[in-house]
């Protein structure tokens, strides 16, 4: 069977999730694979991470059967080691890291960051059993797929690989499609649909760099800092570390096979106990790294190699320390292979005095911290639950102190994308950014602004954008959930400047204050959500607190929806909340907003049927009367071409004919769309409903109900 006869069902968008996993067997159709929307490059790719899902971990109605199914061909080693060996082609390329994690077992897209959740990597392998000529199906990343499913991989348990070699080469596509990539029309690419491919040519490569840069040096070896040998070696300061109490931290990469790195410690005078110099790429990079420690006359102390393909976690321990001593520590790749590559995490520590906590090590250790000052990553540790990151004490707090953003170094070469760290750090704090278009924007003229908040924050965001003469210009609520809020503007001219405004939602409220990473990028196309139901609630009587929709899906997809309510009534007094049940009147999805503000939850994913949508109002004790409209807006996100979901025998709603793909919904109505709402039907029994949501707070409920899911008192 020709690889041409498979691509078109090879992988579909992200954005079809539902129809390559859901319901049955996969039939193939005809025609090419296509995506309503390309896929997004990654906002932190010098950390992403990778993680292996265990057998029997739920994805949709199935449980992953990875190692299993293919342990005729492949070990649970081997298997893993080609598929991290076919990412660690690309990211030898480009400025990507990605780390190896330990896979927590937890269904696959359930609620979290897309990037940076602590139970999953970023990046999920799997498989289930499909239909057809499916080898494997890449979920990629794009600004409104909301959750953890952006970036999985899911491996096709019934497909019979030839050998090792098909396997990899079916992995190294995949690999390509995660991160961005669509079908080259070179032959003798890995991201030519026509054959299998195992190597990465020259088109391949233009393509990635394109969107992520070159591998370029690090902080260490910029400008007239190489520290590629003892003269020049990095600091390793420890002004802050009070007497050694927090662990010294640094960060670097090896971006050449033969790239090496030298860092110096300074001596603490009176300290004679022993110090340990610990190098990691587990978690950060698949690099087999290579620490030696020496003297100040440099001398060699000790030498100790990293192994294995899953990155490496490698120490020296000197016993006691010589007092006024420098020590030096060298980093550089333990043999020359394609794991040779990648970024790191450099620790030094004075054992005798070190106090910190070995989860909150391990967190800043591979955690999104590499662009930090030493001071600050320092600055964590002292205060862990209060420590701000570049805290600008009102230096960037107006217009006219607008701190100015560049592009993001060493990625994004064409200044599509601009990067900042920040934090709000007192009481109504604001942090306004400057940036100037590019003289090309690739997104068709729209600006995309992501805000992401840190692993230890809570703060609750809002943005706010203004044009060069900081008049306010309207933007559109993409995502706001899941710690993350992302906007967009349209109509951005070239080279003009433009103003960000960074601020809470609420000042005064317990999420007012907190870290996160800033981006604006132009390389991202508009995104238009469509209305799916509108109306108005009152609290004037039981009947006018709700409302109800029915919502017809005629193919299984994933669905991506927004909240939004208009400003009428005071925000602390009044909340909207819209639940969606299934035909068996099971709540399948919740999510809730305040007057003037839109929000959002995960990603979902519907399958044939008639679902409930039920709108409700909530009000606070004694509170006044109360009208509020609302607006619930969503997209069906699935690929017009790919295999089909069901037998057709099993959907509820099919189309007209063979050759008419009008489907008809209930009532005799006729749409081209996969999905359809309508208003005033309840599609379930309102006895079947469950009980209505109560008044909450709201920024809790968006952080521990729609961000962390656990169970929090009250909320």
């Amino acid at each position: 069977m020709s690889y041409t006869s498979l691509i078109p069902h090879l992988e579909s968008a992200a954005h079809s999730l539902g129809n390559q996993l859901l319901n049955g067997a996969l039939h193939p159709t005809s025609g090419g694979a296509s995506s309503i929307f390309p896929a997004l490059s990654w906002s932190s790719p010098e950390r992403l991470t990778i993680s292996f899902a265990p057998d029997g971990t739920r994805i949709s109605n199935y449980q992953s059967n990875l190692f299993d199914a293919f342990k005729g061909l492949l070990t649970s080693d081997q298997l893993e080691s080609q598929i991290l060996s076919a990412f660690q082609q690309w990211t030898n390329k480009s400025a990507i890291n990605i780390g190896y994690k330990t896979d927590s077992g937890l269904q696959f897209g359930i609620s979290g960051p897309v990037q940076g959740d602590s139970r999953v990597g970023d990046i999920r392998v799997g498989a289930i059993p499909m239909g057809g000529d499916v080898f494997a199906v890449a979920i990629k990343h794009d600004s409104v797929v909301a959750g953890t499913w952006a970036g999985d991989l899911i491996f096709n348990s019934n497909k019979i690989f030839a050998n090792i070699d098909e396997f990899y080469s079916v992995a190294l596509h995949e690999a390509g499609h995660i991160l961005g990539l669509e079908h080259s029309t070179n032959p003798a690419a890995a991201m030519f649909p026509g054959r299998l491919n195992n190597k990465l040519v020259a088109a391949d490569v233009l393509e990635l760099q394109r969107r992520y840069g070159f591998r370029r040096l690090d902080e260490n070896d910029i400008g007239n800092k190489n520290n590629n040998d003892f003269n020049h070696s990095t600091r390793i300061k420890n002004s802050g570390s009070l007497m050694g109490r927090v662990p010294l931290i640094v960060y670097g990469d090896l971006h050449t096979k033969t790239d090496v790195d030298y860092f110096d410690l300074p001596p603490l005078h009176g300290y004679t106990g022993p110090i340990k110099f610990e190098l990691v790429t587990a978690g950060i990079s698949l690099t087999r790294a290579k620490l030696s420690i020496y003297n100040e006359s440099e001398e060699l102390i000790q030498t100790v190699s990293g192994s294995g393909f899953r990155g490496s976690r490698i120490s020296v321990t000197i016993p006691q320390a010589v007092e006024g001593e420098t020590y030096f520590a060298r980093v550089e790749a333990a043999d020359q292979t394609q794991f040779s590559i990648g970024s790191y995490a450099l620790k030094a520590t004075l054992e005798a005095n070190v106090q910190a906590s070995p989860a909150l090590v391990e967190s800043v250790l591979v955690g999104k911290y590499s662009r930090l000052k030493q001071s600050d990553v320092q600055g964590i540790f002292l205060n862990p639950q209060q420590f701000f990151f570049q805290a600008e004490l009102l230096l960037n707090d107006s217009f006219a102190t607008a701190e100015h953003l560049v592009k993001a170094v060493p990625k994004f070469e064409d200044g599509q994308q601009f990067q900042a760290i920040g934090s709000l750090s007192y009481f109504d704090d604001r942090d306004f950014y400057r940036v100037v278009a590019p003289a090309q924007i690739r997104s068709n003229n729209t600006m995309t602004v992501v805000l992401n908040t840190m692993e230890a924050s809570r703060v609750v965001p809002r943005l706010t954008v203004f044009d060069s003469n900081r008049v306010f210009l309207p933007s559109n609520v993409l995502v706001n959930g899941n710690g993350q809020l992302t906007i967009q503007v349209a109509n951005v001219v070239p080279n003009q400047t433009y103003f960000v405004r960074a601020t809470a939602d609420l000042i005064g409220d317990r999420f007012d204050s907190g870290n996160y990473q800033f981006s604006v990028r132009f390389d991202q196309v508009r995104q238009t959500l469509e209305t799916l139901g509108q109306g108005t609630l009152s609290s004037a009587s039981p009947a006018t607190r709700r409302n109800y929709h029915s919502l017809y899906v005629a193919e299984t997809q994933m669905f991506h929806l927004a909240l939004s309510a208009n400003q009428s009534s005071p925000r602390s007094m009044a909340q909207v909340w819209v639940t969606i049940y299934d035909p068996l009147g099971r709540r399948v999805f919740r999510t809730l907003t305040v007057p003037g503000q839109t929000r959002t939850a995960k990603s979902i994913i519907l399958r044939p049927g008639s679902y409930t949508i039920f709108t409700s109002l909530a009000s606070a004790a004694n509170a006044p009367l109360t009208t509020l409209s609302y607006t619930l807006s969503g997209i069906g996100i699935t690929d017009p071409v790919g295999p089909s979901l069901v037998k057709p025998a099993n959907k509820p709603f099919k189309p007209v004919s063979p050759t008419d793909p009008t489907y008809v919904y209930p009532g005799g109505q006729l749409s081209l769309n996969k999905f359809l709402v309508v208003g005033g039907n309840t599609g379930i029994t309102p006895t079947n409903l469950l009980r209505e949501p109560t008044f909450v707070d709201a920024n809790a409920w968006y952080w521990y109900n729609s961000w962390l899911t656990v169970t929090v008192p009250n909320i």
